[in-house]
């Protein structure tokens, strides 16, 4: 059988296997780039020069690591399901990767000043706009777009100023423009967690809430016009918002590089910072978050000047 005529099939046996959005990214990947190239190719002729012939291409023509090893995974397990369907013994086929180079190693994320966040939080503290405290308390909890976005009422203890974060919202493209907006449970287990917030958020969310009478399932992140505001309305927002003040816009989820890098360099612990940040291993914080900038290294290096 080829990978083409087991496509509908696997995408079928993956939907009870794998969170929607992944589902998503799958199709994304076969649908824009692998049937181009497998969808005639049998699965039992497939030799381990058959991928690494693929992955030695796709390197060459610039594409990048991590979406070539995220083809052949899906590859792989395409022929993985299809050998268990017909009892068969499966042995995937072994594929190497060249070393990266200095130029593909993790740079340090980038990231909003200390200045920038400040003058976002207290510009949207005392904004009249409803939707500027999202932004405001992901600037003081690092959550992600999907995180704020999928928050209730009924998350928050107002009497210990604390918000449990169980639920992420995703728009998942499945090509042509064709979407659908998910609402399921956090990336990992360790991402439901629970995040203390200030005390003037957490008074503010109250009185809201009593103030328009909101059910406890009503979503946190509205505005005026809208019970309900999607990551992809949000981060428009934001852009608008960050034009306005005046302020380089990276990308929405920099505000969690700059939450991380607060915590690092406040001297909290890496356990501590990567329960906050709702990571399953401390080694992910280390990678992503310890790069430590100029006046970091400034204040380090003071410490044991003579």
């Amino acid at each position: 059988m080829t990978f083409g005529d087991y496509w509908a099939q696997y995408f079928e046996q993956k939907k009870l296997m794998v969170r929607e959005t992944t589902l998503g990214a799958y199709y994304i990947m076969w649908d824009r780039h692998l049937k181009y190239v497998f969808a005639d190719v049998d699965m039992d002729s497939v030799k381990n020069s058959t991928l690494q012939n693929f992955v030695n291409q796709a390197l060459a023509t610039g594409k990048k690591m991590k979406t070539v090893q995220g083809e052949i995974m899906l590859l792989k397990n395409m022929m993985k399901l299809y050998a268990i369907s017909l009892d068969k013994r499966f042995s995937p086929p072994i594929v190497t990767y060249p070393a990266p180079c200095k130029s593909n190693t993790p740079a340090a994320r980038d990231k909003y000043s200390d200045i920038e966040i400040k003058r976002l939080v207290e510009f949207c503290r005392e904004s009249q706009e409803h939707w500027h405290k999202s932004i405001a308390l992901v600037c003081v909890t690092g959550l992600r777009i999907g995180e704020v976005c999928g928050l209730r009422f009924s998350d928050f203890d107002f009497l210990h100023h604390m918000v449990h974060v169980q639920r992420t919202v995703s728009r998942v493209y499945y090509g042509h423009k064709e979407s659908v907006l998910a609402v399921g449970d956090p990336k990992t287990l360790s991402s439901d967690r629970t995040v203390p917030i200030p005390q003037w958020l957490s008074l503010y969310y109250k009185k809201y809430k009593d103030l328009f009478k909101m059910k406890d399932e009503s979503y946190i992140c509205c505005s005026q016009h809208s019970p309900f505001i999607e990551p992809r309305v949000l981060r428009e927002k934001f852009i608008k918002l960050c034009k306005s003040l005046g302020i380089k816009y990276r990308s929405f989820h920099s505000i969690r590089h700059s939450y991380a890098s607060r915590l690092l360099q406040a001297g909290v612990d890496i356990r501590t910072a990567a329960e906050l940040l709702g990571h399953s291993d401390v080694a992910m914080t280390l990678n992503i978050y310890s790069h430590s900038d100029d006046s970091a290294k400034m204040k380090a290096a003071k410490k044991v000047f003579v």
